[in-house]
């Protein structure tokens, strides 16, 4: 009877034990040494509900990071793509040598209104992989033919060997704002302000005083005649138009008659030190008639 008494008491005390363990009660040591069970105070509560909240914060504090900086991106990119208001689209071209490219921003022809300055029109050919220039008119005739032709328009970079070398923006075909030259090593050149194709030390003229009629446009660069020249005659016929170079004539030069019947095509040295004297082609009277061929021995008859 003494031992089951025995054998009951240990039954009850390895339940006791083992029922401890499972409720896993926090337990610490009294001032006697003894382990006494303790109960969960209200500011360790707090606490962790407290952390709890830091945590929920911080997440909606880096979510809230994560979209601004997604909004950011999303800004710059569109940023990219419009330019004066107009939606673009991307372009490139690589070279032949396969170490210089071209990136630029388009928009169709449909956009490019039929005022202003009409000529040297930049653009790039499709169909060729290539950017151009041309008048006005003559880019419409191009496009009826079936030609694919896109007007330059916003960013534009021109890079070899790694290095860009020429950076500035169009507007509409027509070099805009600042423009930058750079060397092979990065190092600026060159930089020059225009507004819709002409530098701001430009020269334009015009037949009347309310500024309707053009008359003469002459570029100039730093103090220098340097780019493309136009002459216009009274009723907007173009009368002569050609390129400069450090104030020199060069390269091929043509003179219309107001009637825009062909007069005159010369050619000039290629460079402004060459002091050779311009050839005269061909010449032609006001009816069209052709009066003069260089290679057809000089003088018609």
């Amino acid at each position: 009877m003494f031992k089951i008494s025995i054998l009951i008491i240990q039954f009850w005390f390895i339940a006791l034990f083992l029922t401890g363990q499972m409720l896993d009660i926090p337990t610490q040591k009294s001032k006697k040494g003894k382990e006494e069970n303790i109960t969960l105070e209200s500011d360790t509560l707090s606490k962790i509900d407290t952390d709890v909240i830091k945590t929920e914060e911080f997440m909606m504090r880096y979510d809230d990071k994560q979209t601004r900086k997604k909004k950011k991106d999303a800004k710059k990119r569109k940023g990219k793509k419009m330019y004066l208001g107009i939606k673009t689209r991307g372009g490139f071209i690589r070279d032949d040598d396969g170490e210089s490219y071209d990136l630029f921003r388009t928009i169709p022809f449909e956009q490019v209104e039929k005022t202003g300055n009409l000529k040297n029109i930049h653009y790039y050919d499709r169909s060729a992989g290539k950017i151009k220039s041309d008048d006005y008119a003559n880019i419409e005739k191009k496009i009826k033919k079936g030609l694919k032709i896109y007007i330059l328009h916003g960013h534009y970079q021109q890079i070899k060997e790694g290095e860009v070398r020429m950076e500035g923006y169009y507007n509409k075909g027509h070099r805009h704002e600042k423009w930058y030259e750079f060397d092979k090593n990065g190092i600026l050149i060159e930089k020059l302000d225009y507004h819709q194709g002409y530098s701001e030390e430009t020269m334009i003229t015009h037949h009347d005083n309310d500024s309707t009629k053009l008359k003469e446009i002459l570029p100039m660069v730093h103090g220098r005649i340097q780019g493309k020249y136009v002459l216009y005659h009274k009723n907007g016929v173009v009368a002569k138009e050609g390129k400069f170079d450090n104030n020199e004539k060069i390269g091929f030069w043509r003179e219309w008659y107001d009637n825009k019947k062909m007069k005159k095509e010369e050619q000039y040295p290629q460079h402004w030190y060459d002091k050779t004297e311009p050839i005269l082609l061909r010449e032609w009277d006001e009816k069209g008639k052709l009066i003069y061929d260089k290679d057809k021995g000089g003088k018609q008859k």
